[in-house]
Formats: structure tokens, C-alpha cells, sequence
């Protein structure tokens, strides 16, 4: 789990874009150890991965994730069409 996601549910929620995400926010770390997640921390590699992305999508959380996922080798948990679109990102998404 990227601790990105953590880090955008938390600004949405204060905004008050995502007032349901309090219990999840609340426990976010009991929630982590109960699905066996690990959380990714968000580094200078994956900050500087950035510069080497298009800039067609300009969310900024959806191109922190999809830095790490190219940074990491990781497959991304999305179902935005647009980070999709990046060159090397492998989507995973069952509806």
C-alpha cells in the first residue's frame, strides 16, 4: 500500500471531499496489519521518476503512484483509464 494513497485520502478528507474515509483513516495502520499489507514509503527515486513521465496525465498522487510502480516494478491497483495510459505501468482492476 503506498503510503501516497495514505497521504491523499488524508488531504481529501480535511478538505472535506472525503468525509466517509474517517474510520478507514482512523485506522489506517490496524487496517494495513489486518490485509497483511506493507506500506511503500515514498522516496527521491520515486520523486525524481517524475521527470521521465509524460505530462499528459497531471494528477499529482496518480503520477507519485505511477512512479513507484515503474520504479519498483510493481503492478498498480487503478481503474483510471489515464494511468493506464503510461508507458510500462501494468494496471490490475477486476470490476
Amino acid at each position: 500500500m503506498s503510503a501516497v494513497s495514505a497521504w491523499e485520502l488524508a488531504i481529501k478528507n480535511r478538505l472535506g471531499k472525503l468525509p466517509e474515509a474517517d474510520a478507514l483513516l482512523a485506522a489506517y495502520a490496524e487496517t494495513l496489519r489486518t490485509y497483511g499489507f506493507t506500506e511503500l514509503p515514498f522516496t527521491g527515486a520515486h520523486a525524481l521518476k517524475d521527470r521521465e513521465l509524460s505530462s499528459a496525465h497531471r494528477d499529482p498522487f496518480d503520477r507519485a503512484l505511477v512512479a513507484q510502480t515503474l520504479v519498483e516494478g510493481l503492478h498498480l491497483v487503478s481503474k483510471d483509464p489515464a494511468v493506464a495510459a503510461f508507458p510500462g505501468v501494468t494496471v490490475v482492476w477486476d470490476d
